[in-house]
């Protein structure tokens, strides 16, 4: 291998060092996330009370899902954390022995 050859050999690799803005540069403005995946949507106090209320009356926690724009289980776990008692948790005196 001559001299000439080897001196071809890696220069037109760069380092990857290259590659990195001036450390003066001003930094990307990246855009914040709305939510996080997987999250749920959090109801404020008074859709909680409208969503207990509209429950006690006898609407369904699908219905009130579709409505307020979140799944069944959000709305059990909203009942549950405000104390509400679900159609499930009910037991009438015949069933209990």
């Amino acid at each position: 291998m001559d001299v000439e050859e080897d001196r071809g050999i890696g220069q037109d690799l760069k380092p990857p060092f290259c590659k990195l803005p001036a450390p003066t540069a001003p930094l990307p403005q990246h855009k914040k996330p709305t939510k996080k995946p997987g999250t749920a949507k959090r109801l404020k106090p008074p859709e909680a009370d409208e969503l207990i209320t509209a429950y006690q009356a006898g609407m369904n926690v699908y219905t009130l899902g579709e409505h307020f724009g979140i799944t069944w289980q959000t709305v059990s776990a909203v009942l549950k954390r405000h104390c509400v008692r679900t159609q499930w948790n009910r037991r009438s005196t015949k069933r209990i022995r």
